[in-house]
């Protein structure tokens, strides 16, 4: 079977959704229930951390490890989420029964499989990240230079607003590009119970034949989400 165009994708969400809404639902509203629950446990628990942290007078380096840390660790509770989805939403493929008790369980018992990959996606984005920053504070240091000489005028504040948006704009097609990369890690993981490593590479092989043609219609459906929430009849209205 050959990759989905966006109106199929859109098509087989829709049946999906119509066949299993009120398992969806019922996962939802349990899910986010707990979630928050969950989350503020992590954020106290944190808080507590932080302040023992601090009191014992350790490096700032230490204190924002275990802030990415406690980071991470909501966001992977929150990405279970999508666990429980793609568990639903994979019924057929599984040809078993899935409710919203067994999604939900399901979806806790691979938090940490979740995190596993969370933590590699980020540490292998870092370079980007640095060079991004790198380039971003040498455009920064230059026009800081030839502000001071020369003095800020039309021509220079304009030229900033183009490069910095020039720069955004890379760097945000640029984490599309590499989510696109990983983008069925958690699929590997829902579906076929592959580990951290092994999901990650599951993704890659099955992004790389049709990589671009996948960017494009992830692009494409943020730009449809983006579109249907801030083009409401409310917001017209």
């Amino acid at each position: 079977m050959g990759t989905m165009s966006l109106t199929e994708i859109m098509d087989e969400s829709i049946e999906i959704l119509k066949k299993y809404i009120k398992t969806i639902v019922t996962f939802n509203l349990a899910y986010w229930a707990l979630c928050l629950v969950g989350i503020v446990g992590v954020v106290l628990v944190g808080v507590i951390v932080v302040a023992l942290v601090i009191g014992l007078k350790l490096s700032p380096v230490v204190i924002g490890v275990v802030s990415i840390i406690l980071g991470l660790s909501i966001l992977a509770f929150v990405m279970c989420f999508k666990i429980g989805l793609i568990k639903i939403a994979g019924q057929r493929l599984l040809e078993e029964r899935i409710d919203a008790g067994k999604a939900i369980s399901f979806s806790f018992k691979k938090i940490l499989k979740v995190l596993g990959v969370l933590l590699m996606e980020v540490l292998m984005f870092l370079p980007v990240a640095g060079i991004f920053t790198a380039i971003g504070y040498l455009i920064y240091s230059k026009f800081q230079n030839s502000l001071l000489s020369l003095g800020m005028n039309d021509k220079n504040e304009i030229t900033i607003i183009v490069m910095t948006g020039v720069i955004i704009l890379l760097f945000v097609l640029s984490i599309l590009a590499y989510v696109t990369i990983f983008s069925f890690s958690f699929h590997a993981i829902a579906l076929e119970n592959k580990g951290v490593f092994a999901a990650l590479k599951r993704s890659y092989n099955l992004v790389k034949g049709d990589y671009f043609k996948i960017l494009g219609c992830t692009i494409l459906f943020y730009l449809t989400i983006y579109a249907i929430t801030t083009y409401t009849p409310h917001n017209i209205l």
